[in-house]
């Protein structure tokens, strides 16, 4: 058993032995305080030979965060976990299945379609009003559809019932595919669908989860107790006539909601504040959980543990594209079966949205002019006219989604 100086001095050495350039010694102290900090050194220490590698991510993510905290943002960024990994380990923190929601809306319109409020309260919280259980952390493994979609599942039984219930995602990662490793991605529909269908889902108490999906042969529900005693999944809402910011807050309105968004190096790195992502394209590969919204931003409950992000949440500044978060949303339908209770209610997230919010948001320069008009704009409004590369080559007012930096 090596101790951690040892350790240390190892892995020192083996960083000096595939760096060539001795003015990097800086970055590697960095580097090595930074694998200490994360846990991370021994299995670096272990796996040498991308170390190189490595050390170049997290220089380039050091670059990153810097160069972003220097500015005046609303947001701030920071060093993490996250900051030494190749872009196919982080795909492994997200889990979103694209081609199943895509099969979803081919055949949506046998389910509920959302059912808008006319008009909606300025800010909503739900987090404050107890339909929401502190952050959890899916860790690696794609399952950020069972945990999106329970945030809402979690949100509908307080609606329909006044307690708060910690389901267990891994009943979602064991039952809902028996033919797939559910660490390889999913969708929220066929989450609630199985709540439907089979009038089950433990208690996280019951059934804890394991990041894992090993047998995918046998799904016993009869080992885990029922924790959906007095109410019923009955129906859900989907999101295909959404597609804006609007509708998605007049959703949010309702309840807790699951939604979709790009989860870039940009949100890995997030440290607090209101974000504004310049960097997707929409194109969604993370499942999320909408539980709030104020005039400014709109309140989103992750999946990557309570150290990440303010206290496992993050703040989208509104009036933005917001990497793809306004194309869908979905919630699962419940009503009390007649039923009584029998468990006590969950522990609920405690998170002031407000504590930290930097400063405001850039706002739209007025003297720009949009060359493109509302054709052009309708057509781009589910797309990324706020993307670097677009805004670099149309007029900065295309579609109203140009700001002052």
């Amino acid at each position: 058993m090596f101790s951690k100086m040892r350790l240390s001095l190892i892995l020192a050495l083996i960083i000096a032995s595939v760096l060539s350039d001795s003015t990097q010694g800086n970055i590697v102290k960095r580097y090595l305080q930074y694998l200490r900090d994360e846990g991370k050194l021994a299995g670096r220490l272990t796996n040498s030979q991308n170390l190189k590698t490595r050390l170049s991510l997290f220089k380039t993510n050091v670059k990153l965060v810097e160069d972003h905290n220097a500015k005046h943002s609303s947001y701030k960024l920071e060093i993490n976990r996250f900051s030494d990994l190749s872009d196919g380990e982080l795909a492994q923190y997200h889990g979103l299945n694209a081609s199943l929601v895509v099969e979803e809306e081919d055949v949506l319109t046998s389910y509920t379609s959302p059912l808008l409020p006319v008009s909606v309260p300025d800010a909503v919280d739900w987090v404050a009003q107890g339909y929401v259980t502190p952050a959890k952390d899916q860790g690696r493994c794609g399952s950020c559809w069972a945990f999106g979609s329970n945030v809402a599942l979690e949100g509908s039984h307080k609606k329909a019932t006044g307690v708060l219930k910690n389901f267990a995602e891994q009943e979602y990662l064991d039952c809902v595919f028996t033919t797939r490793d559910g660490c390889t991605g999913g969708a929220a529909h066929v989450c609630f669908d199985f709540n439907k269908r089979t009038g089950h889902m433990a208690s996280q108490y019951a059934y804890p989860y394991t990041a894992t999906d090993v047998d995918r042969s046998v799904c016993d529900l009869t080992k885990y107790k029922n924790s959906l005693i007095a109410a019923k999944v009955t129906s859900r809402v989907n999101s295909r006539h959404v597609e804006t910011e609007e509708n998605t807050i007049k959703l949010l309105s309702i309840q807790p909601v699951t939604l979709f968004i790009e989860a870039t190096r940009t949100l890995h790195q997030y440290k607090e504040g209101i974000l504004l992502d310049r960097t997707c394209w929409s194109e969604t590969n993370h499942a999320v959980a909408g539980v709030g919204y104020t005039p400014q931003y709109i309140i989103v409950k992750n999946s990557w543990g309570a150290s990440w992000g303010e206290s496992g949440f993050f703040k989208l500044m509104r009036g933005w594209s917001n990497c793809g978060l306004y194309l869908r949303a979905q919630y699962p339908v419940m009503e009390p079966n007649g039923e009584k209770e029998t468990e006590e209610g969950a522990k609920q997230a405690l998170y002031d949205h407000t504590a930290i919010v930097g400063p405001d948001p850039p706002k739209p320069d007025p003297d720009c002019d949009n060359g493109f008009g509302d054709i052009y704009c309708s057509r781009m409004t589910r797309s990324s006219c706020h993307s670097p590369q677009i805004r670099n080559v149309f007029c900065r007012k295309a579609c109203n989604n140009c700001w002052l930096d």
